[in-house]
């Protein structure tokens, strides 16, 4: 994962993009903030290729071992019976039926949206550099579409 990294202004980072918010008054820069505020929480940057590695790792269980990948990708009950369906990191979520984990982030300027679907392997990510739109709508109706073309095939 060379592309990834620790968010900087201090430093130039090649071909990265930069963050936008909406206002009345139309696009603006993103609010400066010092990204050691929000740390691991939104100060990581990374592009697609980066992120397709990740869930690799994540598949081949080189970043977690497979007992701690179970405990993450888990629904759990909180103690009152009700479910929660939020893993170690991870939305435990169905897309038409079939079982799905989905991580999103967002900090000034940028938000982003992952969706993997382990039975198919479909992974879908988006990524916006303006925080006025989360591509979480869209990622999952992507991944759903092309769910859906995986089962059509099928048939």
């Amino acid at each position: 994962m060379s592309q990834s990294g620790y968010a900087t202004d201090r430093r130039v980072i090649h071909k990265r993009a930069y963050g936008y918010q909406k206002k009345d008054s139309g696009y603006v820069n993103r609010t400066v903030i010092n990204f050691s505020v929000p740390f691991s929480s939104g100060a990581l940057l990374s592009t697609l290729g980066d992120m397709l590695k990740w869930q690799n790792g994540l598949n081949k269980n080189l970043l977690l071992k497979a007992e701690h990948s179970k405990k993450a990708f888990t629904a759990y009950k909180l103690n009152n019976g009700e479910a929660f369906t939020y893993g170690y990191g991870w939305h435990i979520r169905e897309i038409s039926g079939a079982p799905a984990r989905e991580h999103g982030g967002s900090v000034f300027g940028f938000k982003s949206m992952g969706v993997y679907i382990p039975g198919e392997d479909i992974y879908v990510i988006g990524f916006s550099n303006c925080d006025c739109n989360s591509p979480t709508k869209i990622t999952q109706d992507i991944a759903k579409i092309v769910l859906e073309a995986f089962k059509n095939e099928r048939r």
